[in-house]
Order: structure tokens, then C-alpha cells, then sequence
């Protein structure tokens, strides 16, 4: 109810009596000087129209009623000019002012009806001049729109944001240009503190009698941000409903729910934990998985994410710079203000939601929260399904791994196709980027890669590591599995072979034979912290089914090698049998060696003893340069052949490795171009003497087995024999 504002009676009494003095004075002049001055009669217009303006119609009624009298009263003075048709034309002004007063304040009183209405009206009123748009009249209202003070004058489009303003310039030029009332619904408007407010908006363009263009434009506006809000969380939370139900992917559904109460919430980005044994855990996302931000966090370390989850609420941290309950991600994310959401799926906390806002403070209302935790409890019944289905998926797809690493020691018996095999089937079943095989080498000193697949293998080709050394040779030296989460917060010896590879996370499993750890079997993953425990258990399966693909390789190998080992021991017996000349069972020895081992560079040399002279009897693989080069060759030379004649013993490439050759050797090695290969030196000794030498060079790097060794040492001895025969037989002829 609108109540009539009332007169000051001081006020009203004072004009009161300036209009009787304006009626006396009218009634006197009349009175004594018409006669003289008939335009007098004139004066009795004042007393009607000062009622008029400053009394009101009833006043103006009654003034009027005294003016007629008395100017009735002066007419019958028969001295007067004055005659009746003045008195009717007083009386009838009279009249005439009382309803224009009438009718002027009733129009005052509704426009003023209306202005008090509108200034406390929750609908934005304004009043625009055209053109400049610069604000006339407004009420209170008009400041939540902008966001920011209001005075006249200003122009209203400048007081918004730029995107706003120059949308809210183009609706009050059409309804100016089109002469009409123009609208626009959910009319956005970002205030300063960075949240959007929604107004349905209406312009119309007032006309001035006289202009043929509108001299302002009137502005109506009335705030439906509340409602576009639900809106929006209606369709949000339809859509998310829709999305995470229909979904059984585990990291689709967790991008979907982190989207979606990201965007209901309003806010720049959101991280998603999983409680794993008692630890929150950070699964992929808009923050998940960044280098700053840790992806396992102890329980009590975010007291925000347990209070939301013990009170099954969602938690705001208006303040989260400063809040003890941000925990740990505040200033790693540079978070300013938050939302965390519970999931709880049934009555089992899974986990929860930050929602962060990292450009300013902001708080969130009753019902944004209530809502977020309505939408967390959709998302967690859906991340709760999708994880059930995917751990059934990843159990179908375990047994469908177990059988394929099982078949691939079944595909063939060859070492080298089944370990390539093997890492290649490790690879695709474990969904990961990189997989490897090490195998303990004959000095068991060394891991030897053998097999690689993925990123990882221009690195690791031919690549070796001591035990004991980096997460390979520990995880061999322990026995157990070992992992690193992330390879970037380590030194770089701990796996070299992940070195510019994009390898952030690694598992290393040993191989083990009934007891006996024989090699290891690593994978890696581009992915932070990709190995769970399921991982683990799926890949210690997996290396039991390697192991055993591993082993019945080995025995194949080395039962073939055994069979090469005596076809060659056969063929070198047959040539030395054969003949008596040594150069000729030299060469036979050394087709038999090419034949049976592969070998391309060898030579068989006897010792002069009186010149201290080591003489070729053979050669393989030398040019004829070489084969001149090197007929004789002084034991003082400080090669790898004299140095092992002289010392007895085996000489190998990994027990005297290239680094401690002398320039004399490696100046060989160069020019037989064999300085990265297998090389062995063996001196061949008669009853305790050296009587000459025995050097080969094969393709590879790997270390030479035991039955290797023994081998070339047999060799040496049916040699030693042979040559040891042909002087017997030379000096008999003599």
C-alpha cells in the first residue's frame, strides 16, 4: 500500500494566506479602480491561479467561489464597468483551473506512484539520453547490473564489461533506429569479481512532442541469473546423468565428471582423487598428472577432501590461499578459491572433487554446493560401475595376456625370436609404451638387454648393466618387483635407457628360474604413476610365463650350441688327423670354425721361439694388405694376441675391454674394423709351453659363454697336438 505523502502544514497555511491576500488585493483593485482602469478586472485571474498551482482543486474551487462573489458584489455597485459577463468569465476560469489542477496532480501522483515503485524495485530502471546513452533518472536496482557506482550523466554501456557493453550499445541503436521496443533474453554481464550475472533486457525509445527522433531511450531490466543457473544445472546434470551412466570407461568418465562439475560450478579447473588404501590418489585430468601437482597424497594431508567426505557434503574454501584444509594443493595449483565435492557411491566414500578457481576469490552459495553434491553422487555411482567393469575387462584381458605370452614361447624355440616375441606380446597385453628383457650375462656381473620394443629401443640396443645398478640391477639383486612413478624425480643412472624416450614411469620384474633369478623384465609407461597394483600382479604372471619361455629357449640354445661345439671339436679332430702339414690343418681348423660358429676374422699363429716371434699359419677375413702386415709379430708388440701367449691365459673383449688395449691393438682392431665386436685371444700351450696363439672376431657384444671358452680352448689343444706332430715329423724328415 502506497500511503499519500502529507502537506507540511506551515507550508500549506503560509500559501493559504498569500492567496487571500492575493483575492483581497484583486477584490480592492476592482473595487476602486475599474473604473478607471478596466483591465483590472484581470487581477482576479491571480488568486484562481496561485491556488491552482500551489493549493488544489478543492481549494481552486472554493477560491474560485469567493472570487465570483465578490466580483458579483462589485457589479451591483452601479459606478461599476464591471458587468455579469465578467463574473461568468471569473467563475468559469475558476472551474476550468480547479480540474486542470485536478487532472496535473493525479498525473503527478501516478508518474510519482510509479517512480517510488521503481526505486525500490527489484527491476533495473534507467532513463538514457539519445544519443551518448548517458544516464538521466535510475534506481537502486540499476547497480547490481553494472556491478559499480552509478551517477548521472555517465554513459551506461561503459560501465559494463567491453563484450557487454558494446551487445548492450547494439540493442539501444536498434530500438532507436527501428522506433520500437527491442528485447534481449539472458543478456550476460561478467561483473569485477569475475561471475556472471544474466538480465532480461528491454529498450524502448521515448518520443518528445516536436522531435522526429526519440530524445531518450527507457531501459528495463530484471536479473535472471538464479534461473539460468538452474537451467543450466538441470541440463548439466541431465547431461552428466546421460554421459557417465552410458559410459563404462574408467578414464572417459572421470574426464566427463570432471568437465561437467567444472562447468556447473563455475570454476577455471578440477582434480579428481580416488581413494586407494587409505591414500588419495590422482587420476588423469585438467590437473592431474601435472609435475607440480603429487598423485599420491596421504589421507590427512587434505583435510578439505576428508571433511567433505566424512559429513557427505560438498566443502567451499572461499579463502584457499590461506585455509589450513587446502592442504598440500593450494599453492602448487595456485589455487584461490574451491569447491570439493564428495564421492560417495552407496555408502562407501571413493573419493573427491576440487573444483578450483585460480584468477580470484569467490564464494559459492547454499545451493551450489547442494547441487555439486547431488551431481558428485551421480559421478561416483558412475565411477564406482565403470571401475567394476573395468576390472573385469582388465581380468578377460589378463588371461588373455597370460595365454598369449604362454603361446609365444611355443611359437619357436630360437632365443632371439622368442625373447623379441616375448617383449613385443608384454607390450601390446600391458597397453604400455616401452618393454625390455635383460638376461644375466656368463661373468654374472651384467644385464644384458636382449629384447626391446617401443620407445626405448634405439636406446637400448645392445645396451648392458651391471647388477646391483640402476632399478633393472636392483630389482635383479633383490629378487622382488620395483617401480618408479615418476623417472624425472630420479637421477638418470637409475634407468638409463629411459633417457629421452618420454618413459616417466617403469617397472622392472626378475625372471626367475626354480629359484635362480636369470634376467628381468622391464616395461615402461609415458603416463605418471602407471603400474597399480593389479599391474603388478598381471606382470609378475607374465614374467613366471617368460621365465619358463626363457628357459626352454636356453636349454634349446644351449643344446645347440653343445651340438655346434662338437661338430667343430669333430671337424678340427678330422684336420688335424688328416695331414701332418700345419698350415693346411690351420686353415681346415679355421673353415670349421667359420662353418660352425660364424666367425670372419681369424688367425692361428706358431711361436718361434728362438726369435720370439709369433708366425701365421692362417688367416680369415684379412686383406692381403693385413695378411702381409701381420705375418710375424713380435711377442713385444703389446697386442691382444702376443699379451695373452705371453700371460697363458683366455683374453676376452669384456674381462680386457677396448679402453685398456694398447695403440698398437687398437690401431688392429680400426683397421679390421672390428673394435665394437666379440673378440677372444687363447694361446696354445704344449705340455705346459706356449707354442703359439689362436685370435678370433665375431659379430655382437654379448659376453662368450663358458662352453664358448671351452671350446676355443679345445680348439688350442688339438692344435697344440697338431703342431707339436708336424715338428716331430719335420724334424724326423730332417
Amino acid at each position: 500500500m502506497i500511503e499519500k505523502n502529507r502537506k507540511p502544514p506551515g507550508v500549506y497555511y503560509l500559501k493559504l494566506f498569500f492567496v487571500i491576500i492575493m483575492l483581497a488585493f484583486s477584490y480592492l483593485a476592482d473595487f476602486a479602480l475599474v473604473d478607471r482602469y478596466y483591465w483590472l478586472d484581470a487581477a482576479w485571474v491571480l488568486p484562481i491561479t496561485a491556488s491552482a498551482i500551489w493549493l488544489g482543486s478543492r481549494e481552486t474551487l472554493a477560491i474560485s467561489l469567493f472570487s465570483l462573489i465578490l466580483s458579483l458584489s462589485v457589479s451591483s455597485d452601479a459606478t461599476s464597468q464591471l458587468n455579469l459577463w465578467t463574473s461568468a468569465g471569473v467563475g468559469l476560469y475558476g472551474a476550468v483551473m480547479a480540474v486542470v489542477s485536478s487532472q496535473v496532480r493525479r498525473s503527478y501522483a501516478r508518474a510519482n506512484i510509479v517512480r517510488e515503485a521503481l526505486r525500490g524495485s527489484p527491476l533495473a530502471y534507467a532513463e538514457l539520453s539519445f544519443p551518448g546513452y548517458e544516464i538521466i533518472n535510475f534506481n537502486d536496482s540499476l547497480l547490481q547490473l553494472t556491478g559499480a557506482g552509478v551517477t548521472s550523466g555517465s554513459a551506461l554501456p561503459g560501465l559494463l564489461d567491453d563484450s557487454a557493453g558494446e551487445r548492450l550499445a547494439a540493442i539501444l541503436d536498434q530500438a532507436v533506429a527501428e522506433d520500437r521496443q527491442v528485447q534481449a533474453q539472458e543478456f550476460r554481464i561478467t561483473r569485477a569479481d569475475g561471475r556472471d550475472s544474466y538480465w532480461n533486457i528491454s529498450a524502448t525509445p521515448v518520443r518528445t512532442i516536436g522531435r522526429r527522433t526519440p530524445g531518450s531511450v527507457a531501459l528495463f531490466a530484471s536479473e535472471v541469473t538464479d534461473a539460468v543457473h538452474r537451467a543450466v544445472s538441470r541440463d548439466a546434470a541431465l547431461r552428466i546423468s546421460n554421459a557417465v551412466m552410458s559410459n563404462l570407461d574408467l578414464d572417459e568418465t572421470i574426464s566427463i565428471a570432471l568437465e561437467s562439475l567444472t562447468y556447473i560450478t563455475d570454476t577455471d579447473a578440477g582434480c579428481l582423487f580416488l581413494l586407494e588404501d587409505g591414500v588419495w590418489v590422482g587420476q588423469d585430468g585438467v590437473c592431474a598428472g601435472a609435475d607440480s601437482l603429487p598423485l599420491r597424497i596421504a589421507y590427512e594431508e587434505l583435510p578439505a577432501a576428508v571433511e567433505s567426505v566424512t559429513l557427505r557434503r560438498s566443502v567451499a574454501l572461499e579463502d584457499a590461499a590461506g585455509e589450513r584444509r587446502a592442504g598440500k594443493l593450494a599453492g602448487r595449483l595456485g589455487m584461490r578459491s574451491a569447491m570439493v565435492v564428495p564421492l560417495i557411491a552407496g555408502n562407501r566414500a571413493i573419493g573427491a572433487v576440487w573444483c578450483i578457481h585460480t584468477d580470484s576469490g569467490r564464494s559459492f552459495s547454499g545451493e551450489q554446493l547442494e547441487f555439486a553434491t547431488v551431481v558428485g553422487a551421480q559421478v561416483a555411482l558412475a565411477i564406482d560401475n565403470a571401475s567394476i567393469y573395468n576390472n573385469e575387462y582388465s581380468m578377460r584381458k589378463s588371461l588373455e595376456a597370460i595365454e598369449s605370452i604362454s603361446e609365444a614361447g611355443l611359437t619357436s624355440l630360437d632365443m632371439e625370436e622368442v625373447l623379441i616375441e616375448l617383449v613385443t606380446r608384454t607390450q601390446d597385453v600391458m597397453q604400455m609404451d616401452a618393454a625390455m628383457i635383460l638376461l644375466l650375462d656368463s661373468s654374472r656381473e651384467f644385464l644384458e638387454v636382449r629384447a626391446v620394443a617401443g620407445a626405448v629401443a634405439e636406446t637400448a640396443s645392445n645396451g648392458r648393466l651391471r647388477v646391483g645398478e640402476s632399478l633393472a640391477g636392483l630389482a635383479f639383486s633383490r629378487g622382488e618387483p620395483m617401480k618408479l612413478d615418476d623417472v624425472n624425480s630420479h637421477p638418470d643412472d637409475i634407468c638409463p635407457f629411459a633417457a629421452g624416450s618420454g618413459i616417466r614411469s617403469i617397472m622392472a620384474v626378475p625372471l626367475k628360474q626354480q629359484g635362480r633369478t636369470i634376467g628381468v623384465l622391464q616395461t615402461g609407461s609415458m603416463r605418471l604413476a602407471a603400474f597399480s597394483a593389479r599391474e603388478l600382479g598381471l606382470i609378475q604372471i607374465l614374467a613366471d610365463r617368460a621365465s619358463h619361455a626363457v628357459q626352454n629357449s636356453m636349454l634349446h640354445e644351449r643344446t645347440r650350441n653343445e651340438l655346434a661345439s662338437a661338430a667343430l671339436l669333430r671337424d678340427v679332430a678330422a684336420a688335424c688327423a688328416g695331414s701332418r702339414d700345419i698350415r693346411k690343418i690351420a686353415r681346415q681348423a679355421l673353415d670349421a670354425i667359420y662353418n660352425q660358429l660364424g666367425c670372419e676374422i681369424a688367425s692361428i699363429y706358431y711361436l718361434d721361439g728362438d726369435e720370439d716371434v709369433l708366425v701365421n699359419l692362417a688367416f680369415m677375413g684379412h686383406s692381403d694388405e693385413l695378411v702381409a702386415r701381420f705375418g710375424a709379430i713380435p711377442l713385444d708388440r703389446g697386442t691382444f694376441l702376443t699379451q695373452a701367449v705371453i700371460d697363458q691365459q683366455v683374453m676376452t673383449h669384456d674381462t680386457h675391454p677396448t679402453s685398456e688395449a694398447s695403440p698398437t691393438e687398437m690401431a688392429i682392431l680400426e683397421e679390421l674394423d672390428a673394435v665394437d665386436s666379440r673378440r677372444a685371444a687363447l694361446p696354445i700351450i704344449y705340455r705346459g709351453e706356449s707354442v703359439g696363439g689362436f685370435a678370433l672376431t665375431m659379430r655382437g657384444s654379448a659376453p662368450f659363454s663358458l662352453l664358448e671358452i671351452d671350446t676355443f680352448k679345445s680348439i688350442a689343444d688339438q692344435l697344440a697336438v697338431a703342431l707339436q706332430n708336424s715338428r716331430s715329423a719335420d724334424r724326423t724328415d730332417a
